[in-house]
């Protein structure tokens, strides 16, 4: 059963597909970028590759208005940090945000306190996401990764 939202939980016995999502990291697709990467205490460039450079599985569907992609590969000690940080803040549908269960992709416009590090391309709005499928993430600036 599809969700409303564009981005869904695709069933079906399909066997799982592999995505390449396009992302437009930091700027204003992803204000909390900067706040990550301190966080982190590693440099943008670091991040982005780091997210991009791994394939991530589908795991779980927060609720029909967010889809977990993928399990941060690092510790969870880091997001404690960001709890001074944190504040709920409107998020457009297809915003990547970081915390300490992963990354989220939202699937339609929501509110989140989660740290919004970017924002997918437009031409992946009409995809539906399937548990168990894998993704790539791309950043749209080539030199990224």
């Amino acid at each position: 059963m599809a969700t409303a939202s564009p981005i869904g939980l695709a069933l079906g016995d399909d066997p799982p597909s592999t995505l390449v999502i396009p992302v437009d990291f930091g700027g204003s697709a992803g204000p909390d970028l900067a706040t990550a990467c301190l966080l982190l205490d590693m440099p943008p460039r670091t991040l982005i590759r780091r997210l991009c450079r791994t394939k991530h599985t589908v795991r779980s569907f927060a609720a029909p208005a967010a889809s977990a992609l993928i399990e941060v590969p690092w510790g969870n000690d880091w997001h404690q940090m960001g709890y001074a940080w944190r504040r709920v803040k409107t998020v457009p549908q297809g915003s990547l945000t970081l915390s300490a269960l992963g990354v989220t992709l939202t699937s339609c416009d929501g509110y989140t306190d989660d740290l919004v590090v970017g924002r997918v391309g437009e031409p992946f709005a009409d995809c539906l996401i399937g548990r168990g499928d894998s993704v790539w993430l791309r950043s749209s600036q080539a030199n990224d990764c």
